[in-house]
């Protein structure tokens, strides 16, 4: 084997073993990336529909004391104010459904990628490529094994001829 295809193979194996490396990493990335994207998506929704029946209440209670006394108007404030505090719990319920929902299914989407995505073909790749350098090593071993040693040259260093 020349010297440029040996540099290019051992290149290309370090390239091989980086890239498993970093495969969960980026596997994570894109996950947290999708996760991130889909919980401000749940939260925009549900941030306009609770505006928007806000909105209709607000003018409900304003047409409803119009020209009224102050009597009408303190009730019209109180139930606003009832309204307004239900309406922030029931979205906020509503907003941690779907915060729990999306994290169940990221978690399965890890789990998932740990069975049969990036990151379990990063750890096949991995175990690919060590065995296939460790049958090469005991390729090596089993050749040295085999060599002749009174057919080597005697050392030309004088510390091995002693």
């Amino acid at each position: 084997m020349d010297a440029k295809n040996a540099v290019e193979t051992h290149m290309r194996a370090a390239e091989r073993v980086t890239m498993n490396a970093l495969a969960p990493i980026n596997e994570m990335m894109a996950q947290s990336r999708s996760l991130f994207e889909k919980s401000l998506i749940a939260m925009r929704e549900e941030t306009l529909e609770l505006l928007n029946r806000l909105h209709e209440r607000n003018g409900a209670i304003l047409s409803e004391v119009k020209g009224g006394n102050i009597a009408q108007w303190t009730s019209a404030h109180e139930k606003w104010i009832s309204e307004f505090s239900r309406e922030m719990f029931n979205a906020s319920v509503r907003f941690h459904e779907t915060a729990r929902h999306l994290m169940a299914d990221s978690i399965e989407g890890v789990s998932h990628s740990l069975r049969n995505g990036k990151i379990a073909q990063a750890a096949e790749d991995t175990a690919a490529h060590t065995a296939e350098i460790a049958e090469h090593n005991a390729a090596a071993v089993r050749e040295a094994a085999h060599f002749n040693y009174h057919d080597a040259p005697s050392p030309t260093h004088p510390e091995h001829n002693a």
